[in-house]
């Protein structure tokens, strides 16, 4: 027999569960105030700052390795997808993984075979949000997606900033 006070403990510890699942999950929600400001450190990324505040997105990065470039054009994509007042929601960080087409034989999905490609971004965004987990919160808030060059065929792509 259910008794009133049973159902009420019982209430009260689902809705104790419910709130705390509630608090969690927007507790884990990466906002813009979360994202750390940079300034440029070289001339060139002052040039690329200064033209993405125009609004020239179409820009190409070209240079040595570890001058920034994956960087900043990844901090200013996260400005931009966080902005709820710019046409943009999400970033595709596509990158060329010429292995892949090979990597059929190995044990995992995709994804899997994939991850060691994110890792250089996923560090970016940790810096970036000073949060080791920042890249799967965006991923899983929809504002970031990694895909290999490999598997990219036929897909489009609106409202978004292509990396």
């Amino acid at each position: 027999m259910v008794t009133k006070k049973k159902l009420s403990q019982e209430y009260s510890q689902n809705t104790e569960t419910i709130h705390t699942q509630t608090w969690s999950q927007n507790s884990l929600k990466i906002r813009i105030d979360h994202l750390k400001t940079f300034e440029p450190l070289t001339e060139n990324q002052k040039k690329f700052f200064d033209a993405y505040k125009q609004g020239d997105y179409f820009i190409a990065l070209h240079g040595v390795a570890g001058t920034g470039k994956t960087f900043i054009a990844l901090y200013k994509a996260i400005e931009e997808v966080m902005d709820k007042s710019t046409s943009f929601n999400k970033i595709i960080v596509v990158r060329s993984a010429v292995q892949s087409r090979e990597m059929g034989h190995l044990p995992g999905d995709v994804g899997e075979k994939m991850e060691i490609y994110e890792q250089p971004y996923r560090q970016i965004c940790q810096q970036l949000f000073d949060k080791r987990d920042a890249w799967d919160r965006l991923e899983e808030q929809g504002h970031i997606r990694f895909i290999s060059t490999s598997f990219i065929r036929g897909m489009s792509f609106d409202d978004a900033i292509i990396i």
